[in-house]
């Protein structure tokens, strides 16, 4: 009768010596927990042994209804130590872990949690019936897991040698089956890219959850051809080909019936070939102007830039910073009946209906700047270009901006004043990119807070001196919570808007979105009131007014969003680089 359980019971004179002992005899031949061998025999309820434990080891009870014990169990891999111990994680806050277990007195159990989780650990007691309901679902989810893997390394062996057999679209195939498990994986957790990453001896699978890359997967090494081919044949490219890289694109249906689709990118690398997946959330994406981030005034401005007759607009930022996002949020607040909408891709990313998008093919010849030229003899009022990457697009996007077209495009420039030398680099005059240019938006992507476990900034980060430093600040919380992941729960934008204007271009229209009425005393006073030192006037010189020193930066932006408790300044410093003035604050 070793089991401190079998001591407190017969202690508490629930369980006679002969019963005690007999019950350690079946621990030590069984191997099976003193909980598990009481539970069994009948000898006590499991209702009235869990409120002699409670009373007994002063622990509270739970009912473990409604807690997310299987997501803590992946995300802190504590499975096979819950269902050793027969105990689930139901609570993550702060730095504690909450662990619900019929037999908290269990050795070690404590110890063991709090070193492979690096978390206080706080027990509670729970129901023996709800208990075994958590362990045969973590079982489960977990043999389902082992089996897969092992399922594909067994086929891996039996067919090395000729793996293109493979290939079959037959879903009941265990690469076919792998491949589905991760891409639904990917789409619950909302991943936006997949990385396939074939080396010498290993073969590791990451994705990219609210901008990070996670490493969620790590096969067996000698799949990776398999599985290359697997996902080529999906994207109906060469498999033969293993020399050049590759793009194309595969339509997958969810578990809930949601149909996405996936852009797929395939490069020779030197162990193999490395694929990444870009899913397409077109069930998810905000194509609400409202939803993007903007701040009151820049919606105000934006609006009113989109809303004129002709003009470019032009969004900029690096890859994977929500340029996209942003255009169609534009086109879908802008599509209607009387407008004739005409895009060119590559690749066409959302589809919208009365919108008519082109995507180009280089393989034979349709370019950007071809598909322009038979957009323009089109009769169109509104055209989208997916990126201005050489001079003769530009051109032509310049040409049919000022000839009574509105026009949308991107550049991979890092804010909105680069843009102007950006375009100047490629020839145009001063004179008309401001007299083409409606509206210039820079723009980046931070983490956004979770609502439901950030946590106050006990020791603020340095700020810099001109920014308001006696807001309280939130940071994230690292071992996040149900909701989230790390702390941070989706993302958000920040942004620096640039205006160039012309004198002539004051008096356009005779509507709402007029220049008059973008510049009326009312509105002037609003945006003073919330961006002090913002002054959007046209100047004499016909030069952007928006300077560095005085306009609403990127920078200043995310300051505005860190303040209302949006990001963290860690995320924000990730994402931008400081100002000079704030490098000096820290030094």
């Amino acid at each position: 009768m070793t089991a401190p359980l079998l001591k407190l019971l017969y202690a508490g004179g629930y369980i006679s010596q002969a019963q005690a002992e007999e019950l350690g005899t079946q621990v030590q031949a069984q191997s099976v927990s003193a909980y598990t061998a009481v539970i069994a025999s009948g000898v006590i309820s499991a209702e009235t042994l869990a409120d002699f434990l409670s009373n007994q080891l002063k622990v509270r009870r739970i009912r473990l209804e409604n807690h997310p014990y299987e997501k803590f169990c992946r995300q802190l891999n504590i499975t096979n130590l819950a269902l050793r111990y027969q105990a689930v994680p139901v609570e993550v806050k702060d730095e504690w872990l909450v662990l619900a277990a019929g037999d908290p007195s269990v050795p070690q159990l404590r110890e063991d949690f709090q070193f492979a989780t690096g978390l206080h650990i706080e027990l509670v007691l729970c129901h023996a019936d709800e208990l075994q309901i958590a362990l045969r679902s973590l079982r489960h989810q977990h043999t389902k897991k082992d089996n897969s893997k092992q399922q594909l390394e067994s086929q891996i062996r039996e067919e090395e040698s000729t793996y293109e057999s493979s290939l079959s679209r037959n879903d009941s195939h265990p690469v076919s089956q792998y491949l589905n498990q991760i891409l639904h994986e990917a789409w619950q957790q909302k991943a936006s890219d997949i990385h396939f990453e074939p080396y010498e001896f290993t073969y590791r699978i990451r994705m990219r959850l609210n901008g990070i890359l996670i490493t969620t997967h790590a096969p067996p090494h000698n799949i990776s051809r398999r599985l290359a081919s697997r996902i080529k044949v999906l994207a109906e490219l060469n498999i033969a080909e293993r020399r050049l890289p590759q793009d194309g694109r595969i339509k997958f249906t969810t578990e809930d019936k949601t149909d996405i689709d996936l852009r797929v990118s395939v490069l020779p690398a030197h162990w193999g070939e490395k694929i990444v997946i870009r899913l397409l959330n077109i069930k998810e994406q905000m194509l609400d102007i409202e939803q993007l981030g903007f701040t009151p005034y820049q919606i105000d401005l934006f609006q009113q830039s989109i809303h004129q007759p002709q003009g470019i607009i032009l969004i900029t930022g690096p890859t994977g910073s929500g340029k996209t996002v942003t255009l169609y949020s534009a086109l879908n607040e802008l599509n209607n009946d009387e407008k004739n909408i005409s895009t060119v891709e590559d690749p066409v990313e959302i589809s919208l209906s009365g919108i008519n998008q082109i995507q180009v093919n280089e393989k034979i010849g349709l370019n950007f700047s071809q598909v322009l030229r038979a957009m323009l003899r089109q009769d169109p009022d509104i055209m989208m270009v997916g990126e201005i990457r050489d001079k003769e697009t530009a051109t032509i996007a310049m040409r049919a901006a000022q000839t009574g077209h509105l026009v949308f495009s991107t550049l991979h420039t890092n804010s909105a004043q680069a843009t102007f030398v950006r375009l100047q680099q490629m020839g145009f005059e001063s004179y008309l990119l401001n007299a083409a240019i409606r509206l210039i938006v820079a723009q980046r992507l931070v983490r956004r807070l979770c609502p439901l476990c950030k946590q106050p900034a006990t020791e603020p980060p340095a700020m810099p001196s001109q920014f308001n430093t006696d807001t309280v600040l939130f940071k994230a919380n690292p071992k996040g919570c149900h909701a989230c992941i790390g702390g941070y729960q989706g993302r958000i934008g920040i942004f620096e808007m640039l205006v160039p204007f012309h004198e002539n271009h004051i008096h356009e229209s005779d509507n709402s979105h007029t220049r008059d009425n973008l510049y009326s005393q009312d509105n002037l006073n609003t945006r003073h009131r919330l961006y002090p030192g913002y002054h959007p006037y046209p100047n004499h010189n016909n030069q952007a007014v928006s300077l560095p020193e005085t306009s609403y930066t990127l920078w200043q932006d995310g300051i505005h969003k860190v303040e209302q408790g949006l990001t963290s300044l860690e995320e924000l410093c990730r994402v931008l680089e400081s100002p000079e003035s704030y490098q000096k604050d820290k030094r």
